[in-house]
């Protein structure tokens, strides 16, 4: 509904994704829904007005499997140290 109603891209921004991994099967859940969002984007025009900014501050070790971890999608920005 969103996507058809807005004139411009749609950014869901999510901080501290670190937090969903403290219970693993939400996490890949829901990983794998932002995921398929991804890949919906790829093929429908309509789902290329969605952007995902992702921020963890943590090293991802449950995304380990690299075909299946949302992180190897799109780019990662690494910040300095402070």
């Amino acid at each position: 509904y969103l996507l058809v109603q807005s004139p411009v891209p749609i950014v869901i921004a999510i901080d501290d994704i670190d937090e969903l991994l403290r219970s693993p099967q939400l996490a890949w859940d829901f990983f794998d829904l932002l995921q398929s969002w991804h890949e919906e984007a790829k093929q429908t025009t309509l789902w290329k007005k969605l952007r995902l900014v992702i921020v963890h501050s943590l090293e991802m070790t449950l995304l380990s499997n690299v075909n299946q971890s949302l992180f190897n999608l799109g780019f990662l920005i690494e910040l300095p140290q402070w």
